[in-house]
């Protein structure tokens, strides 16, 4: 089921919902946690997960990032977090990680079908 931006990942990604939880287990050693300020000032960072789910609605849809739906963190926030996945690669690995998900489960489906 091809869903999000150019990947399959299931079927409930395709009506807009989270990652699904085997594609999260994929990419949970990949993205790492924000680094914390020493002082312990500033507001608490939106979890990885919740913020990925906002970055690949907008990459699934085409939509700007202004009009990101209030069920995902604020826009500026996934950008930013974007822009720093990017930066640093981070970005390029999980969706690597994900097409090579998505090309192991369609050989298995041809293989089964296959016989």
């Amino acid at each position: 089921m091809l869903c999000f931006g150019l990947l399959a990942v299931s079927e409930g990604a395709c009506k807009g919902e989270k990652l699904p939880d085997a594609q999260w287990d994929l990419l949970d050693l990949l993205i790492p946690e924000p680094p914390r300020r020493k002082d312990g000032r500033g507001r608490p960072w939106r979890g990885r997960r919740e913020v990925l789910n906002g970055v690949l609605y907008i990459l699934r849809t085409g939509a700007a990032w202004a009009d990101l739906p209030e069920r995902y963190p604020p826009s500026q926030t996934c950008h930013r977090r974007f822009q720093q996945w990017v930066r640093s690669g981070v970005m390029r690995g999980a969706l690597e990680a994900l097409a090579e998900d998505l090309a192991a489960e369609a050989d298995s489906i041809w293989k089964k079908r296959s016989g």
